[in-house]
């Protein structure tokens, strides 16, 4: 793979969140380098780390101008030793070349408790153009 500019974002945990349900938004999606806006040719590629999950991770995609989003996901739960939790890896597809503005937002709606350790979740984050980056090497 590559070398990916680093992308960043503007990652909260939604204020009504509970230990039941609760939202992850990330929005101003960006490059590191020089705040230009991300283009994807097909897809966003993100990972994260989130708590234990009683459904499927969702997104709901709020882009100006509109435009169709599938996604494509995995949970699996962190490996022994890691935590409690699990890792969400998923592709934002778009419906052709984006170029994701300002104002562009991903609301991640998460069924498991975001409350305690909502601030290491939002740090876990990881962003990619059309890619998935590949996970950190296994400690054996």
């Amino acid at each position: 793979m590559s070398a990916s500019k680093k992308i960043i974002f503007d990652a909260t945990i939604g204020e009504g969140s509970t230990q039941w349900f609760g939202t992850i938004t990330l929005k101003n999606i960006r490059y590191a380098e020089d705040d230009a806006p991300v283009t994807v040719q097909e897809f966003l590629g993100v990972r994260f780390q989130g708590p234990r999950v009683t459904a499927d991770v969702a997104v709901q995609a709020i882009l100006e101008p509109f435009q169709v989003t599938k996604l494509e996901a995995a949970t699996k739960p962190l490996e022994e030793g890691e935590g409690e939790g699990v890792v969400v890896t998923a592709k934002v597809l778009t419906e052709g070349p984006r170029t994701f503005g300002k104002n562009d937002t991903l609301v991640w709606n998460v069924n498991g408790d975001l409350t305690g350790k909502g601030e290491e979740y939002l740090k876990s984050i990881e962003v990619w153009a059309d890619e998935v980056g590949e996970e950190k090497e296994e400690k054996e």
